[in-house]
């Protein structure tokens, strides 16, 4: 996964070996109302994305307009956070945005994912 590689690139093969193996991956999903249509939304996602993080190549499809992002969240924003952004409907000039995030967490939860989801949502707010 993206979280690996990047834990990998910070420490060394064996810190990818760890984290991919005895880590658990914490999730956090949440949707948001977002003032706009899809075409006007998912450039200001990209931004905001790339601004936090590395926007990442899509390996797996989605039915819905989306991008995704590595990006640093936790502590001091050191823990590597794969987030996915999905515009998920569209209504009157609004749109409803999934945010998905999963991240690796040790014996010391950091709530890594949760905090991705929150600066995200505050920055597209």
């Amino acid at each position: 996964s993206a979280a690996v590689d990047a834990l990998g690139a910070l420490g060394g093969s064996a810190s990818a070996f760890v984290a991919s193996r005895y880590l658990p991956t914490e999730v956090f999903t949440a949707d948001i109302a977002v003032r706009g249509d899809s075409q006007t939304v998912l450039p200001k996602i990209v931004n905001v994305l790339s601004r936090l993080g590395t926007i990442q190549e899509d390996s797996q499809g989605s039915r819905f307009p989306h991008i995704a992002a590595l990006i640093g969240s936790g502590f001091l924003n050191m823990n590597p956070c794969l987030i996915l952004c999905e515009v998920i409907s569209e209504a009157a000039g609004q749109c409803t945005v999934r945010l998905s995030a999963g991240a690796k967490e040790g014996l010391i939860k950091q709530q890594t994912a949760k905090k991705a989801v929150g600066r995200v949502s505050q920055l597209l707010a």
